[in-house]
């Protein structure tokens, strides 16, 4: 005698919806720059990397690097007075460079020391 698969009921689907909705939002959660948190930190800035892939970079005291994302008017004006000592306030996020991890910083405002 075969054995039947059991029928799915109502409860079930509800159960399997949820679970795919929860599984969803965890996969979909990062850090991007639009949930980023505030920031702002003081340091050293310096070009690093070979033209045309320059960006710049903020090291702190506590030797904590940060790779600055500026609008391109801001980032030739900053890159003119690097390297210099800056305070630099922005969203944090995560990203790559280089194939690495780094903490960027999206400016929002900064001035120089």
């Amino acid at each position: 005698m075969r054995r039947r698969a059991p029928r799915a009921t109502p409860v079930h689907c509800l159960v399997v919806a949820i679970m795919t909705l929860f599984l969803v939002s965890c996969a979909t959660t990062g850090d991007t720059p639009a949930d980023a948190q505030i920031l702002t930190v003081e340091g050293g800035v310096t070009v690093r990397g070979n033209e045309p892939f320059t960006d710049l970079f903020l090291e702190t005291d506590q030797r904590n690097s940060y790779v600055l994302k500026l609008e391109a008017d801001e980032r030739r004006e900053m890159q003119r007075a690097a390297p210099g000592q800056f305070r630099v306030s922005g969203r944090l996020y995560r990203g790559d460079w280089n194939g690495l991890p780094y903490a960027f910083i999206e400016v929002a405002d900064w001035s120089r020391l």
